[in-house]
């Protein structure tokens, strides 16, 4: 089964979630144009608002159980109701599931816990990447494009937002309960 850990120190998961965002076949999917350092990854760690942040890493139950990847809120809007998600997997365990089941997971905590209205993320439109559909498979909905929006690598990379919104999440919430998932660790 895959559930979801609250992040809520600055602790060895911190550090394995800075060690996957260096990997370069993971890197180039985020805004960073460079590899994180250990003291860069506990000042951003140090300077985010709990209010405003809700981080996880995704692992997988078993006899020795294992850290697959990472999913967050960041930054959560409370006026306006909205966050930011992102999401990675340790590319020995994509294309099996658990992304998609952690993403749920998420939409779940973000809409049923935090009654957020809306949660959204951008891809960057790199040629061959299926993370659009990935998206699209789990009911988010593209909100345009942003024309040569990020610099990567010298080139410049349009950005694509999706979003989806409560009334989006509530009408495939019966898809999502019927895979009885947990999340886990979001009490402390």
């Amino acid at each position: 089964m895959v559930h979801l850990k609250k992040i809520y120190n600055f602790d060895w998961r911190v550090e394995w979630v800075r060690q996957m965002r260096n990997k370069p076949e993971l890197m180039k999917n985020f805004r960073q144009n460079l590899p994180i350092s250990y003291m860069e990854q506990r000042r951003w760690f140090a300077q985010l608002n709990p209010k405003n942040v809700c981080l996880f890493t995704v692992h997988l139950d078993g006899p020795d159980p294992i850290i697959v990847g990472y999913v967050g809120l960041n930054p959560i809007d409370n006026i306006h109701s909205h966050a930011e998600f992102g999401i990675f997997l340790d590319p020995g365990y994509r294309g099996q599931g658990y992304g998609a089941i952690a993403l749920k997971l998420l939409l779940k905590h973000g809409f049923d816990e935090l009654k957020l209205h809306k949660i959204y993320s951008d891809v960057l439109d790199y040629p061959g990447e299926n993370t659009f559909e990935f998206y699209k498979k789990l009911g988010f909905k593209s909100e345009g494009r942003l024309k040569e929006h990020y610099s990567k690598d010298g080139k410049w990379i349009d950005s694509i937002p999706f979003a989806m919104t409560r009334k989006e999440y509530d009408s495939q919430k019966g898809i999502l309960e019927s895979l009885q998932l947990k999340l886990a660790g979001s009490q402390k």
